[in-house]
């Protein structure tokens, strides 16, 4: 008789979240990542500071073996409407477009948002490339009543913020 293989599977139960064995170690950080994306999914209140959300995005973009870029698209009063991975890129640079940034803005009706990404290196830095695409973007928005509120550089064991660093 062969055994029937089963593919594990989360969901919500009753308050409590039911994971189906057997769970090897990368399904666990999965589900893990979509328990966080699920808590920060439900955020109702209004951003205020990076600090709000600085363990989801760590949890999510230090997983990344190459240069993600995602947005985080807020309401007027700057609650999260989604949050939206957009380019992919190589171990070092990705090619960003800010006309299509601006598209996903407005598909999700979004009122602002904040730019996001990692660097597979470790070393939450302001690259020249990245400071640039901040300003065009800045540009770009307030020809859609739209606004970039912040850049985000997640790194190893850190997160800048353009903002603070005075590059928006």
């Amino acid at each position: 008789m062969t055994e029937a293989k089963h593919t594990p599977s989360l969901r919500l139960q009753d308050g409590q979240w039911v994971i189906t064995l057997p769970v090897d170690e990368n399904t666990i950080i999965e589900y893990a990542q979509q328990i966080l994306q699920k808590r920060f999914e439900r955020l109702s209140e209004p951003l205020n500071s990076f600090g709000q959300i600085q363990d989801f995005l760590m949890a999510t973009f230090q997983r990344f073996e190459r240069e993600v870029y995602a947005g985080l698209f807020l309401d007027s009063a700057h609650r999260v409407i989604a949050m939206e991975y957009l380019f992919y890129g190589a171990l070092t640079s990705t090619a960003v477009a800010p006309r299509e940034i601006i598209q996903v803005a407005m598909k999700h009706n979004a009122a602002a948002f904040i730019l996001i990404h990692n660097n597979p290196a470790g070393v939450a830095t302001a690259s020249k490339d990245a400071i640039d695409v901040s300003a065009e973007l800045q540009a770009i928005c307030s020809m859609f009543e739209l606004n970039l509120l912040d850049h985000y550089v997640i790194g190893e064991d850190e997160i800048i913020s353009f903002k603070e660093q005075g590059h928006l």
